[in-house]
């Protein structure tokens, strides 16, 4: 069987289902997702926040043009809100200076132990040397945020089709031709957000992969504390980004804020990171963890650079990247997917929920040609 539309996105994350709410604005839009349901694996094992500070400079960036669909203009897309209010805070040793440095410029305030203690009255004061707060973190509502999107885009007569893994891809006349399933999609222009299967998708579509490097992100939910604040607790995290944690669901997360490269996969916990995050977690909060009840892990993919790949391939006709947000997808999604309508054009003087203007240098900086 085969369909034709005016765009191919390869990927039912947070990337491409962003996207795809904003081309099919003025365009017929299909969705490849491999898995039987979107956001399987990276976009549904997010620790799911809104982190200002986080990341490299494009990606605060990015998050700054992101944060006004996420908060007070949620209502276009969902009469549920995406995100609510959390604190953050840092504890640093004294070989973290640089970094304590760094995140008071960005606007975080020190605190005493005392002050933090009305926090997170478990932090331990030995060889804690510095600790920083923030109230401007979000928690972000992952899946009421993704089905917004996907709602949209298919309210839009767009169209998602999932258990419909890429098998090959054709370039001729001035078209696409997309292998996926029992069917074969055609259209002029291909997205290519594949997450961590990104260079695969690109070595089939003839387009030179761009070193796009999976890394396994691990976390477990331990038990709250009976007649705690716990639930109530900001993310906590080391200086040195040698753990966090944040109230999750019942319990609290734990992550070692491992990034170990991997293959593109279904990402599984090594018990040795989880014991090292909960190893790491008790030199700084005095809680004697003695039960994980759950353990996950994700995929955070990223360029060689670090910063995300958006827009046409330099060599490939019609193939567009939109990969390589090294787990800051979901809190920049409503940018990215501005900046791939943007990029692609195809909306021109057209304004649509999704109209950003992104600075030149911001699309020069995500250009895949950089790697060329």
């Amino acid at each position: 069987m085969t369909t034709s539309t005016d765009i191919i996105i390869i990927g039912g994350g947070i990337a491409g289902t962003s996207a795809a709410a904003a081309l099919a604005e003025h365009n017929h839009v299909v969705v490849l997702e491999q898995e039987a349901q979107p956001g399987y694996h990276s976009t549904g094992r997010s620790a799911a926040t809104f982190a200002p500070y986080y990341g490299p400079e494009i990606i605060q960036q990015l998050s700054a043009l992101s944060k006004p669909l996420l908060t007070t203009q949620h209502h276009v897309l969902s009469d549920q809100p995406f995100t609510s209010p959390k604190g953050e805070l840092m504890l640093g040793r004294a070989e973290d200076a640089n970094e304590i440095e760094k995140h008071i410029a960005l606007g975080m305030q020190p605190l005493s132990l005392q002050e933090a203690h009305e926090y997170v009255p478990l932090i331990r004061g030995d060889n804690i040397s510095s600790i920083l707060y923030t109230d401007n973190m979000l928690d972000i509502d992952v899946d009421v945020l993704h089905q917004s999107y996907i709602k949209r885009f298919k309210t839009l007569g767009s169209q998602l089709v999932c258990n419909a893994p890429v098998t090959a891809l054709h370039f001729e006349n001035n078209h696409w031709q997309v292998s996926a399933g029992d069917e074969v999609w055609h259209a002029p222009i291909v997205v290519n957000a594949a997450g961590a299967w990104a260079d695969h998708v690109a070595v089939m579509a003839g387009a030179k992969p761009v070193g796009i490097q999976p890394k396994r992100r691990s976390a477990a939910l331990v038990p709250y504390l009976p007649d705690s604040n716990m639930p109530e607790w900001p993310m906590v995290f080391g200086a040195a980004e040698n753990f966090y944690c944040t109230p999750f669901g019942n319990g609290l997360m734990v992550s070692p804020a491992d990034a170990t490269p991997v293959d593109p996969q279904d990402a599984w916990p090594e018990d040795m990171d989880i014991a090292q995050g909960i190893d790491e977690f008790q030199k700084y909060i005095n809680y004697d963890i003695d039960r994980v009840d759950h353990q996950w892990a994700g995929l955070r993919s990223f360029a060689p650079d670090g910063d995300p790949v958006v827009g046409f391939d330099p060599d490939v006709n019609g193939f567009f990247w939109l990969a390589g947000q090294g787990g800051y997808g979901i809190q920049t999604s409503p940018a990215m997917a501005g900046l791939c309508k943007q990029l692609i054009q195809c909306n021109e003087n057209r304004k649509g929920l999704f109209d950003i203007e992104a600075a030149p240098s911001i699309c020069k900086q995500v250009d895949p040609g950089r790697f060329s």
